[in-house]
């Protein structure tokens, strides 16, 4: 996550950004990139061809596991808390052993990562796993109900099944989605995420510009704007993770 702008750039609001990849993260290279910004038709941010410095008071790490060997992943989660990670990225419809998010076999990936403290992250929508179902967001609300003190991020927003998303949201505490791209850019059920944002959801939707696969950052900024959400909710959508969601 990083701050955006100064509070003169965004109107006095420090903005929070719950999905942002520096430049050279694995996952991500610049080909990649470039595929995806043609996709959805967006230029790239001019930062994404820079180097970025580390600015440890401006970012949160999280991390990510393998899930295939249970165990080795259990080991990496606590490694990573020691490398002090405030989360852990699980996305096992993608793993080399494929399995659904609510399988019961990684259990002890996710009670390990309750014991530490750490948010589970993980990103469901169509782009993910063999199977366009293997990311149902529904297989979150058998992990949240089963580990009530742990943190789940939907990354993507579950996208194309956003009422399923946010009705899972809208039943569990625990629950956060980041709809990123699919709420930004116009794609269908978008307006569904502004709706819930405005309305029931305004903790638990967060704003993640998807860097770098993502336009001007700025240009998020207005879009944000556009939604015209009530004042206290759009100052709430940025600075909502100091409410817990990340505990210090």
């Amino acid at each position: 996550m990083t701050s955006l702008g100064t509070a003169a750039d965004v109107d006095d609001i420090a903005v929070i950004d719950f999905r942002f990849r520096p430049i050279g993260a694995r996952s991500w290279t610049p080909s990649a990139t470039y595929h995806y910004l043609d996709r959805m038709g967006l230029e790239p941010c001019p930062s994404f061809v820079q180097i970025v410095d580390e600015h440890p008071d401006h970012f949160v790490g999280f991390g990510s596991v393998e899930p295939s060997d249970v165990d080795e992943a259990v080991n990496a989660v606590g490694e990573l808390a020691a490398l002090g990670m405030r989360g852990v990225t699980v996305d096992p419809s993608t793993a080399p052993l494929s399995r659904r998010f609510n399988d019961r076999e990684l259990c002890p990936i996710y009670e390990e990562a309750q014991r530490l403290g750490l948010i589970v992250s993980t990103t469901m929508s169509c782009l993910l796993g063999p199977y366009q179902d293997d990311c149902r967001p529904e297989y979150v609300d058998h992990v949240a109900t089963d580990f009530g003190g742990l943190t789940v991020s939907i990354q993507h927003g579950g996208w194309p099944y956003v009422r399923e998303a946010l009705g899972v949201a809208y039943r569990q505490p625990n629950v956060v989605i980041v709809p990123g791209q699919y709420v930004h850019y116009g794609f269908p059920g978008s307006d569904d995420y502004v709706t819930a944002l405005a309305r029931q959801l305004p903790d638990q939707i967060l704003f993640g510009s998807v860097y770098p696969n993502c336009g001007p950052l700025t240009d998020l900024r207005r879009i944000v704007a556009s939604w015209d959400l009530p004042p206290h909710i759009e100052r709430q959508l940025e600075p909502c993770l100091g409410k817990g969601w990340l505990k210090r």
